[in-house]
């Protein structure tokens, strides 16, 4: 695109929006399924301990990321607990993007009289949609082995596949994981194996509203 502006240029905007997902567990599913979602054409990148998703890390175009807003506020220590609290009883989630100079200038917003005539802040918003389409309507597959403890996962999976565990584990891994099991309902010495049945958990995500006291205490 050719431009006739001249004088001040942009060379980043930032964009940012909160969404709530209706409690902290929810805030948790929600970055578990953007962790295998792209954004635009970006694939989705797991961060810490899964409170945290990023596409684009890297980029001289765009980078986006989405995390749990109030685990980032504990991290800031943030001075108003009350603030901390409301957002991990909402399961408030935050999106951001970063755009650069690139981008601007193929999206027609890099001069400040892109935003003088109105044209730079529409495409900006139009981005902004495309990329957080992602967060429509997301659901998460679970099933009753993602309430078990990370170690013994994998062994629950390979029996209820029909895996030979006794076969495949050693004597003291197997005993092990048994009696680790057992309280779980899962017993690893017994070959008839009932399916289980997968869960879907629809997480439904709206625009965060700031509560009025933010303002009352604010002033």
């Amino acid at each position: 695109m050719a431009y006739a502006w001249t004088g001040a240029r942009i060379s980043r905007i930032d964009l940012t929006s909160n969404y709530e997902t209706g409690s902290a567990s929810a805030a948790h599913a929600l970055l578990q399924y953007l962790g295998a979602q792209h954004a635009g054409r970006q694939t989705g990148r797991v961060l810490g301990a899964g409170e945290t998703v990023d596409w684009g890390a890297g980029s001289k175009r765009q980078y986006w990321k989405a995390y749990i807003k109030h685990l980032e506020m504990k991290r800031h220590e943030c001075a108003r607990p009350e603030l901390v609290e409301h957002c991990a009883e909402r399961g408030i989630v935050r999106f951001e993007g970063t755009i650069r100079s690139n981008t601007l200038t193929d999206i027609g917003a890099a001069f400040i009289g892109d935003y003088e005539r109105g044209f730079g802040m529409g495409q900006l918003i139009k981005l902004f949609k495309e990329h957080t389409q992602v967060l429509e309507r997301p659901t998460r597959t679970t099933d009753d082995l993602d309430d078990l403890p990370r170690h013994l996962r994998a062994t629950a999976r390979d029996y209820l596949a029909g895996a030979d565990l006794a076969r495949d584990l050693s004597r003291a891994t197997f005993y092990r994981h048994r009696a680790a099991l057992l309280p779980y309902g899962v017993d690893i010495a017994v070959r008839n194996v009932t399916p289980f049945q997968p869960r879907v958990q629809v997480i439904n995500v709206q625009p965060a509203a700031v509560p009025v006291w933010y303002w009352q205490a604010a002033a």
